[in-house]
């Protein structure tokens, strides 16, 4: 809120507050309390029908959909991945791409153009998770299906599928993603501070320009706080906010300084 002359606005947006003087005690009138919270509920509903009207997202794919450019995100560890999925979901939505829809057993669907991996790397345990998925997923991309034959997902030309891996583990393992993926299914390494150079690492593999893409450098500036995250399937009622990235207790027994990188 910023305050002057009286009146009280919305930072960014078109409602505005205006103060009355006076009247006279004991909730009569314009100054009643029941009168105040009618009056602020209402200019609360249009302050966030203002906000979605302003920065919504369209998260649903387009009828013309190019099928080269579609992208499924798996999340997988803490509520900060989540988050993390949420500001990538947004950046490739906004440089263009669609994400596809979520498989189902009863519609026939084929693979994403792109299968990102938001990993986690605090335990052992987290780690064969990822291991184990890229198995899998260099098996469907073989085959060109999503998830089991038998659920009726139809096929799609695997050497037009690629695989991504994000987050902690990406940046743990670095270029070893690429060497020691199943098959070489690891197309993508980038770490959690590079996330806005997606698009770019995305052109270089669609040009023909590389055959595999990393960006793992980690920033102490990096905040992702001009993007708007993308929640699937919101609700509108809960929503992550981000309090620091990284630690600066380096514990003998923790990762995060090495894969969040400093505050």
């Amino acid at each position: 809120l910023t305050h002057g002359g009286g009146s009280r606005r919305w930072a960014g947006s078109n409602i505005t507050i205006t103060s009355t003087a006076g009247g006279g005690g004991g909730g009569h009138g314009r100054g009643s309390v029941g009168g105040k919270r009618r009056r602020l509920a209402k200019l609360r509903e249009q302050l966030r029908q203002e906000q979605d009207t302003t920065a919504q997202v369209n998260t649903s794919a387009p009828a013309n959909v190019d099928s080269n450019r579609t992208f499924a995100i798996e999340t997988y560890g803490c509520q900060m991945n989540v988050s993390d999925s949420e500001v990538v979901r947004s950046i490739l939505l906004s440089s263009g791409w669609s994400e596809a829809p979520e498989a189902t057993d009863s519609k026939e669907q084929p693979l994403p153009a792109l299968t990102l991996i938001n990993t986690c790397a605090i335990r052992e345990g987290a780690e064969s998770k990822i291991w184990q998925r890229l198995h899998k997923l260099n098996h469907e991309r073989r085959n060109g299906l999503r998830g089991n034959r038998s659920k009726g997902r139809s096929l799609r030309d695997g050497a037009n599928v690629r695989v991504g891996v994000l987050g902690c583990m990406a940046e743990r393992l670095k270029s070893k993603l690429l060497e020691e993926a199943p098959g070489g299914v690891v197309d993508l390494v980038v770490g959690p501070d590079a996330y806005r150079e997606l698009p770019a690492l995305l052109e270089t593999l669609e040009q023909g320009e590389a055959e595999t893409a990393i960006d793992v450098a980690l920033s102490l500036e990096e905040t992702y706080a001009d993007v708007a995250p993308v929640r699937r399937n919101s609700d509108g009622v809960g929503a992550y906010v981000s309090i620091m990235r990284g630690c600066n207790n380096m514990c003998s027994y923790c990762v995060v300084p090495f894969t969040r990188g400093r505050e």
